[in-house]
């Protein structure tokens, strides 16, 4: 009795290697995002703070120059709080990309799965056929052997 091949067993293996590099590759952009967002965090933390600081120094009154300093550094927590942002939005695309084609991937072997248990479950009917066969081909000639 010939054993049950799944005629699509290295498309399996090529989807199987597949996604398990795709999920690495999503684990890393997961990683990428978070630490983009942990920075944006940080970012909008230290901005809000030295504004509170620079409200309260002007309260107290200070020169044009203290008064230009605190802006350039504002403006310049402002744009990296900015490009922080934009990094977070490109990485949570990559994020996305990249679990857009994991899922497909489980989708096709999810289906490569089931293409392969309606097969196996034809094999295993032709084998019971052909087990059923040989037995009544057995009892077939043990009754002809009987009566002669």
């Amino acid at each position: 009795m010939k054993r049950f091949e799944f005629p699509l067993r290295a498309l399996y293996e090529v989807k199987t290697t597949q996604k398990e590099e795709k999920q690495g590759e999503y684990l890393t952009a997961k990683a990428i995002q978070e630490q983009f967002a942990a920075r944006k965090e940080e970012l909008t933390g230290i901005l809000a703070t030295e504004r509170q600081r620079c409200t309260e120094r002007m309260q107290q009154g200070v020169t044009t120059r203290e008064l230009q300093v605190y802006s350039a550094f504002l403006e310049e927590q402002q744009k990296q709080l900015e490009y922080a942002c934009a990094e977070l939005s490109r990485a949570q695309q990559v994020t996305e990309l990249r679990r857009g084609e994991l899922v497909s991937l489980h989708k096709e072997l999810k289906m490569l799965d089931k293409l392969r248990d309606e097969q196996y479950r034809a094999y295993l009917v032709e084998v019971n056929k052909k087990e059923a066969s040989a037995i009544e081909d057995v009892l077939a000639f043990d009754l002809l052997k009987a009566g002669t």
